[in-house]
């Protein structure tokens, strides 16, 4: 499939998550966090992927 890029502007250290329908390429939701980033790229590794987590655990959950 060809999904349509959009580019956004967002801020050193900004997590963001998109969830998109890969039928209609609609945007289903969005999430956002923020990292603190240091000038050691390990560690920075790590503090995005705590940052990415944090945003996914807020994903609505399906209701039942």
């Amino acid at each position: 499939p060809v999904y349509q890029q959009v580019v956004t502007e967002v801020l050193e250290g900004s997590v963001v998550v998109d969830v998109i329908d890969p039928r209609t390429q609609e945007l289903l939701w969005r999430g956002e966090g923020k990292a603190r980033l240091s000038d050691d790229p390990a560690e920075n590794v790590k503090e995005l992927a705590r940052a990415a987590e944090k945003v996914v655990k807020k994903y609505p959950a399906a209701q039942r």
